[in-house]
C-alpha cells in the first residue's frame, strides 16, 4: 500500500468496513486482485445464493474465479458480458451477452439490465 492510498478516505472506509471492500480490499489483505471476489464468496457466499458476475470481456479472471467459488457452493451465477461472451458466458448458468464490439454500448446493456434488477426489488419486492 502507498502513503498516498492509507491516507486516503476511501481507504478509511475500506478499515472501518472491517477490509471487506472489494475495491480497497487489496490494500490491506494478503490475496491477489485475481481472486478478491472468490475470497468475499468464500466467507459469504452460501448454497442457494446468486452471483450477478460482470464483465465487459467476459474474460476476466478476478470475475471467472468468483463464479468458479460460486458453482462450488452450489450458488447459482448470472452472466453480463459483452463481444463473444468470453470465457463468462461458457462458466455462468445464465449468460446475458451484450453482442457488440464496443466497451461502451456494453457497458450501456448492462446498466439498463441493472436498473431494471433494482427497479423490480424496489417496486415489486418491497414496494
Amino acid at each position: 500500500m502507498t502513503d498516498t492510498a492509507a491516507q486516503t478516505i476511501l481507504h478509511a472506509w475500506h478499515l472501518e468496513a472491517g477490509a471487506s471492500m472489494a475495491e480497497f480490499g487489496g490494500f490491506d489483505m494478503p490475496i491477489q486482485y485475481d481472486s478478491i471476489f472468490a475470497e468475499q464468496l468464500e466467507n459469504l457466499g452460501q448454497a442457494g445464493d446468486l452471483l450477478i458476475a460482470i464483465s465487459g470481456s467476459g474474460n476476466s479472471e478476478n470475475v471467472l474465479r468468483a463464479v468458479a467459488v460460486a458453482r462450488r457452493k452450489g450458488m447459482k451465477s448470472v452472466g453480463l458480458t459483452g463481444f463473444d461472451g468470453g470465457r463468462l458466458a461458457k462458466e455462468a448458468d445464465l449468460a446475458i451477452v451484450a453482442a457488440s464490439h464496443h466497451m461502451g454500448r456494453v457497458e450501456d446493456v448492462h446498466t439498463v439490465i441493472l436498473h431494471a434488477i433494482c427497479y423490480y426489488f424496489m417496486e415489486e419486492v418491497s414496494p
